[in-house]
Protein backbone atom coordinates (compact mmCIF):
# COMPACT_ATOMS: atom_id res chain seq x y z
CA UNK A 1 0.00 0.00 0.00
CA UNK A 2 3.39 2.27 0.06
CA UNK A 3 4.21 1.54 -2.83
CA UNK A 4 1.15 2.24 -4.44
CA UNK A 5 0.51 5.87 -2.39
CA UNK A 6 3.87 6.57 -3.97
CA UNK A 7 2.91 5.29 -7.22
CA UNK A 8 -0.75 7.58 -6.74
CA UNK A 9 1.86 10.71 -5.58
CA UNK A 10 3.87 10.91 -8.96
CA UNK A 11 2.58 13.42 -11.78
CA UNK A 12 4.90 12.46 -14.94
CA UNK A 13 3.31 15.67 -16.70
CA UNK A 14 5.26 17.84 -14.04
CA UNK A 15 8.45 16.04 -14.53
CA UNK A 16 8.20 16.08 -18.40
CA UNK A 17 7.71 19.14 -18.45
CA UNK A 18 10.14 20.93 -15.98
CA UNK A 19 13.11 17.83 -16.39
CA UNK A 20 12.87 17.31 -20.17
CA UNK A 21 11.79 20.67 -21.24
CA UNK A 22 8.44 18.28 -22.42
CA UNK A 23 10.30 16.13 -24.85
CA UNK A 24 9.07 13.19 -23.45
CA UNK A 25 6.39 10.35 -23.36
CA UNK A 26 5.00 8.66 -20.54
CA UNK A 27 6.18 5.26 -20.08
CA UNK A 28 4.84 1.58 -18.79
CA UNK A 29 7.63 -1.27 -17.96
CA UNK A 30 7.87 -1.10 -21.71
CA UNK A 31 8.53 2.01 -23.96
CA UNK A 32 5.83 3.18 -25.91
CA UNK A 33 8.86 3.13 -29.03
CA UNK A 34 7.70 -0.34 -29.29
CA UNK A 35 3.66 -0.39 -29.91
CA UNK A 36 3.75 -3.93 -30.77
CA UNK A 37 4.20 -4.90 -26.74
CA UNK A 38 3.79 -1.58 -24.85
CA UNK A 39 0.14 -1.40 -23.09
CA UNK A 40 -0.69 2.49 -23.32
CA UNK A 41 -0.46 4.48 -19.90
CA UNK A 42 -3.96 5.55 -19.61
CA UNK A 43 -4.27 1.41 -19.40
CA UNK A 44 -2.63 1.76 -15.54
CA UNK A 45 -4.96 3.53 -12.47
CA UNK A 46 -1.86 4.26 -10.59
CA UNK A 47 -0.83 6.79 -13.56
CA UNK A 48 -4.07 9.13 -12.44
CA UNK A 49 -2.32 11.18 -9.93
CA UNK A 50 -4.53 10.89 -6.39
CA UNK A 51 -3.69 12.65 -3.72
CA UNK A 52 -6.89 11.98 -1.45
CA UNK A 53 -6.10 8.23 -2.04
CA UNK A 54 -2.29 8.05 -1.78
CA UNK A 55 -3.27 9.69 1.89
CA UNK A 56 -5.81 7.00 2.43
CA UNK A 57 -3.40 3.94 1.55
CA UNK A 58 -0.67 5.38 3.77
CA UNK A 59 -3.60 5.41 7.10
CA UNK A 60 -5.02 1.98 5.99
CA UNK A 61 -0.57 0.67 5.67
CA UNK A 62 -0.21 1.78 9.63
CA UNK A 63 3.20 2.07 9.07
CA UNK A 64 2.96 5.82 10.61
CA UNK A 65 5.11 8.66 9.11
CA UNK A 66 6.47 7.49 6.29
CA UNK A 67 10.68 8.75 5.64
CA UNK A 68 12.26 7.66 2.29
CA UNK A 69 15.74 8.35 0.69
CA UNK A 70 16.30 8.74 -2.78
CA UNK A 71 19.86 7.71 -4.11
CA UNK A 72 20.93 10.17 -6.21
CA UNK A 73 23.55 10.20 -9.02
CA UNK A 74 25.45 13.40 -10.24
CA UNK A 75 25.72 11.63 -13.92
CA UNK A 76 24.19 9.45 -16.09
CA UNK A 77 21.61 11.27 -16.07
CA UNK A 78 22.50 14.60 -15.08
CA UNK A 79 18.89 15.34 -14.60
CA UNK A 80 18.29 12.55 -11.94
CA UNK A 81 18.96 15.28 -8.73
CA UNK A 82 16.16 17.23 -10.94
CA UNK A 83 14.00 14.22 -10.88
CA UNK A 84 14.57 13.45 -7.40
CA UNK A 85 13.48 16.94 -6.28
CA UNK A 86 10.22 17.09 -8.20
CA UNK A 87 9.69 13.65 -6.55
CA UNK A 88 10.28 14.90 -2.88
CA UNK A 89 8.08 17.85 -4.10
CA UNK A 90 5.35 16.00 -4.95
CA UNK A 91 5.27 13.36 -2.26
CA UNK A 92 5.63 15.87 0.30
CA UNK A 93 2.13 16.57 -0.48
CA UNK A 94 0.93 12.86 0.25
CA UNK A 95 2.85 13.51 3.99
CA UNK A 96 5.71 11.39 3.02
CA UNK A 97 9.12 13.02 4.10
CA UNK A 98 11.91 12.18 1.52
CA UNK A 99 15.81 13.48 1.75
CA UNK A 100 18.17 13.52 -0.98
CA UNK A 101 21.52 12.09 -1.10
CA UNK A 102 23.36 12.97 -3.84
CA UNK A 103 26.55 10.84 -4.77
CA UNK A 104 29.09 10.51 -7.82
CA UNK A 105 28.46 8.25 -10.09
CA UNK A 106 31.28 5.33 -9.32
CA UNK A 107 29.67 5.44 -5.27
CA UNK A 108 25.83 5.40 -6.53
CA UNK A 109 27.43 2.30 -8.71
CA UNK A 110 28.85 0.45 -5.78
CA UNK A 111 25.78 1.44 -3.35
CA UNK A 112 23.29 0.13 -6.49
CA UNK A 113 25.53 -2.88 -6.65
CA UNK A 114 24.68 -3.42 -3.26
CA UNK A 115 20.99 -2.44 -2.88
CA UNK A 116 21.66 -0.16 -0.09
CA UNK A 117 19.02 2.62 -1.23
CA UNK A 118 15.01 3.24 -0.49
CA UNK A 119 15.11 4.77 -3.83
CA UNK A 120 17.25 5.92 -6.63
CA UNK A 121 16.32 7.31 -10.37
CA UNK A 122 17.90 5.55 -13.05
CA UNK A 123 18.20 4.59 -16.81
CA UNK A 124 16.34 1.28 -18.30
CA UNK A 125 15.26 -0.60 -21.31
CA UNK A 126 16.18 0.87 -24.71
CA UNK A 127 16.22 -2.21 -26.48
CA UNK A 128 14.48 -3.29 -29.48
CA UNK A 129 12.89 -6.58 -27.58
CA UNK A 130 11.63 -6.78 -23.94
CA UNK A 131 12.70 -9.37 -23.06
CA UNK A 132 16.63 -7.83 -22.73
CA UNK A 133 14.97 -5.56 -19.87
CA UNK A 134 12.35 -7.28 -18.50
CA UNK A 135 14.16 -10.76 -17.97
CA UNK A 136 16.66 -9.68 -15.99
CA UNK A 137 15.06 -6.99 -13.63
CA UNK A 138 11.36 -8.74 -13.31
CA UNK A 139 11.90 -12.48 -13.14
CA UNK A 140 12.03 -14.45 -9.83
CA UNK A 141 15.42 -15.18 -10.34
CA UNK A 142 16.61 -12.39 -12.67
CA UNK A 143 20.43 -12.08 -12.13
CA UNK A 144 19.16 -8.13 -11.30
CA UNK A 145 16.26 -9.03 -9.35
CA UNK A 146 18.81 -8.36 -6.15
CA UNK A 147 18.00 -4.62 -6.91
CA UNK A 148 14.14 -4.70 -5.79
CA UNK A 149 13.88 -8.05 -4.42
CA UNK A 150 10.11 -8.13 -6.09
CA UNK A 151 8.61 -11.45 -6.86
CA UNK A 152 5.73 -11.78 -8.40
CA UNK A 153 4.97 -15.39 -10.22
CA UNK A 154 2.86 -14.31 -12.35
CA UNK A 155 4.78 -11.71 -14.13
CA UNK A 156 7.75 -13.43 -13.61
CA UNK A 157 6.31 -16.51 -15.64
CA UNK A 158 4.63 -14.43 -18.30
CA UNK A 159 8.14 -13.30 -18.75
CA UNK A 160 9.87 -16.40 -18.74
CA UNK A 161 7.24 -17.72 -21.26
CA UNK A 162 7.34 -15.10 -23.89
CA UNK A 163 11.13 -15.68 -24.67
CA UNK A 164 10.02 -19.00 -25.73
CA UNK A 165 7.58 -18.26 -28.20
CA UNK A 166 7.74 -16.52 -31.85
CA UNK A 167 4.51 -15.75 -32.21
CA UNK A 168 4.10 -12.21 -32.03
CA UNK A 169 0.07 -12.41 -30.70
CA UNK A 170 0.54 -14.33 -28.15
CA UNK A 171 4.04 -12.54 -26.47
CA UNK A 172 1.78 -10.05 -26.88
CA UNK A 173 -0.32 -11.04 -24.90
CA UNK A 174 2.17 -12.11 -22.09
CA UNK A 175 3.85 -8.81 -22.02
CA UNK A 176 0.41 -7.27 -21.23
CA UNK A 177 -0.02 -9.70 -18.21
CA UNK A 178 3.66 -9.08 -17.35
CA UNK A 179 3.24 -4.78 -17.70
CA UNK A 180 -0.34 -5.21 -15.35
CA UNK A 181 0.96 -6.96 -12.75
CA UNK A 182 4.25 -5.25 -12.71
CA UNK A 183 2.53 -1.51 -12.67
CA UNK A 184 0.19 -2.36 -9.83
CA UNK A 185 3.16 -4.21 -7.95
CA UNK A 186 5.31 -0.95 -8.00
CA UNK A 187 8.39 -2.20 -7.79
CA UNK A 188 9.78 0.24 -10.06
CA UNK A 189 7.53 3.65 -10.63
CA UNK A 190 8.16 3.85 -14.25
CA UNK A 191 7.80 7.75 -15.43
CA UNK A 192 9.05 8.93 -19.42
CA UNK A 193 11.23 8.26 -21.93
CA UNK A 194 12.77 11.25 -23.21
CA UNK A 195 13.00 12.16 -27.18
CA UNK A 196 16.61 11.21 -29.20
CA UNK A 197 17.37 14.06 -32.03
CA UNK A 198 19.83 13.42 -34.45
CA UNK A 199 20.97 16.70 -36.69
CA UNK A 200 22.34 15.56 -40.07
CA UNK A 201 23.70 18.10 -43.13
CA UNK A 202 21.46 17.45 -46.33
CA UNK A 203 24.38 15.84 -47.57
CA UNK A 204 24.58 12.77 -45.34
CA UNK A 205 23.65 9.70 -46.55
CA UNK A 206 23.12 6.31 -45.39
CA UNK A 207 22.74 7.16 -41.31
CA UNK A 208 19.82 5.22 -39.64
CA UNK A 209 18.11 6.62 -36.35
CA UNK A 210 17.98 4.10 -34.03
CA UNK A 211 15.33 4.54 -31.11
CA UNK A 212 18.32 2.53 -28.71
CA UNK A 213 20.41 5.53 -28.76
CA UNK A 214 22.96 2.95 -30.83
CA UNK A 215 24.82 4.87 -33.56
CA UNK A 216 26.17 1.79 -35.49
CA UNK A 217 25.14 3.10 -38.68
CA UNK A 218 27.50 5.53 -38.74
CA UNK A 219 29.30 2.62 -40.39
CA UNK A 220 28.18 2.96 -43.58
CA UNK A 221 27.18 6.85 -43.47
CA UNK A 222 28.81 9.07 -46.45
CA UNK A 223 28.79 12.42 -47.52
CA UNK A 224 27.39 13.44 -50.77
CA UNK A 225 29.73 16.29 -52.19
Amino acid sequence: KVREAIALSIDRKQIIDTVALGNGDQTGPIPPALPQYALPVSDYDLYRRDVGKAKQLLQEAGVGPVSITILTQTTEPVYAKDIAQIVQQQLGEVGIQVNIELLELGQWVQRWLKADFDMAPGLNSGQPDPDFYLFRYFTNDGNLNFVHSYQNDTSSDAIKRARTIADPVRRRELYATAQKELVAGVPFVWLYVGRDYVGLQPTTKGFVHLPTGSIAYLRQTWLDK
